[in-house]
């Protein structure tokens, strides 16, 4: 639902327009190519429509002023905020509008205010939106007195100190939650998580060896077919997967297809449902991680494809929470110079332990209900920050309607006798 001022003003405001109530410096902004900033880096900010890009040795503005974006994707999403302050001395380049609020108007009350206020009706343009210093001056404002708005704006920044407070709490869960699953995989793997299984009888005395990977699985790769040859790729039916698939951990589609052609006359092979894939390359995060394959795929040359030889002596699951669990010193592994690599000879030497098929289904099960008992906290998170995040707009809202703080007695006898009449 759009937002906007409301139509009826509360008694003793005004309706205005940001051109009425601010003064615009955009002729003093002067752009300074990326080339040239290079050669005069200094301690003051140079803003564009984001934020500070860079720092200079020179400055135009010394003072407060209200920055709101000109023009950029960040215009029509809450991703990056349209308007904020800049204090002191800085630089401003011809992508922000430059503002300086006038005696009857907070600062602080009007920036708050564009940061809530729908501004796509005044966006011009689709691939570069704008926000023209024309369309600016005429966004309406809703005008209280000025110190009627410092009593909104402390209410306002007393409620938005408070759901920060809890949003830092929340943020801190999901770090929490991780540490948490680490620690019961970790449980998991030394035969831990199932000693009281072992104890009561259900499954049997601990039997715990070690297997090389490659004794296991079948571990190969694929190939990326070459990109010339129309025949790979044009009409293909068959998915082909790269490192990036390993992103989520249950893979269900690709986003390119390769043909029965592709299959004949390169390397590539089509892995079967339930493969596990590895990233052998990447220095990022993706590098050691795995996913399942939900579907038959074929891969390139940097998934390791995992296909477990007997399934009653070792179950996937085992080995693919096993991987997870030693995802950081898997990458430790990895060989070479200025982007080290895994490969599959590194691979198929991974020490697996192997206890009973019976334990490994007992070991699979547990981390999957604390997986699933961590997933929906997480969930949970996300829904209250959601909320929190709903809580400020609706504060907003109340605070630029006049509802936010208690009318004054005077205020208060007057609209009694104004409802009386």
């Amino acid at each position: 639902m759009s937002r906007s001022p409301a139509d009826d003003l509360p008694t003793g405001w005004c309706a205005s327009t940001l051109g009425a109530v601010t003064d615009n410096y955009d002729g003093q902004r002067r752009p300074v190519k990326a080339s040239d900033r290079a050669d005069r880096t200094g301690e003051y900010p140079y803003y564009g429509a984001s934020g500070v890009i860079d720092f200079v040795d020179q400055y135009i503005f010394d003072g407060t002023y209200l920055l709101v974006a000109e023009d950029g994707a960040n215009l029509l999403s809450r991703s990056t905020p349209i308007a904020f302050t800049a204090k002191g001395r800085f630089w401003v380049n011809n992508h922000a509008h430059i503002l300086q609020t006038k005696a009857n108007c907070s600062l602080d009350y009007l920036q708050h205010y564009l940061n809530w206020l729908d501004v796509a009706p005044y966006v011009t343009g689709t691939a570069q939106p704008k926000l023209t210093q024309k369309a600016l001056n005429r966004i309406p404002v809703p005008l209280p007195p000025i110190d009627e708005q410092q009593r909104i704006m402390a209410r306002v920044n007393s409620l938005f100190e408070r759901s920060k407070g809890a949003r830092d709490e929340l943020v801190r869960v999901p770090g929490l939650v991780e540490r948490y699953k680490q620690t019961i995989l970790a449980s998991a793997f030394r035969g831990d998580l199932t000693s009281a299984s072992r104890t009561s009888g259900s499954i049997p005395p601990p039997t715990w060896g070690k297997r090389a990977l490659g004794e296991i699985a079948d571990v190969g790769t694929g190939s990326t077919p070459k990109r010339g040859e129309p025949r790979f790729y044009m009409n293909g039916t068959i998915p082909w997967i790269t490192s990036t698939a390993v992103n989520k951990a249950y893979i269900e589609n690709a986003t390119e297809m390769i043909t029965e052609a592709a299959l004949r006359e390169t390397n590539c092979k089509l892995f079967p449902a339930g493969t596990i894939v590895m990233a052998m390359y990447g220095e990022g995060q993706t590098r050691g991680r795995v996913a399942t394959l939900g579907i038959p795929a074929a891969t390139n040359q940097a998934l390791a494809a995992i296909s477990i030889l007997d399934s009653n002596v070792v179950l996937a699951d085992f080995v693919l929470w096993f991987l997870r669990a030693n995802y950081l010193e898997l990458r430790s592994q990895a060989a070479g110079g200025v982007q080290p690599n895994l490969n599959l000879g590194i691979i198929k030497a991974l020490q697996i332990p192997l206890p009973h098929i019976a334990e490994q289904y007992e070991i699979v099960r547990h981390i999957d209900e604390v997986c699933a008992h961590c997933d929906r906290i997480s969930d949970e998170v996300t829904h209250a920050i959601d909320m929190l995040d709903r809580l400020d707009q609706a504060s907003l809202a109340k605070a630029f309607r006049g509802e936010l703080v208690p009318k004054s007695d005077a205020e208060q006898i007057h609209h009694e006798e104004v409802a009386a009449e």
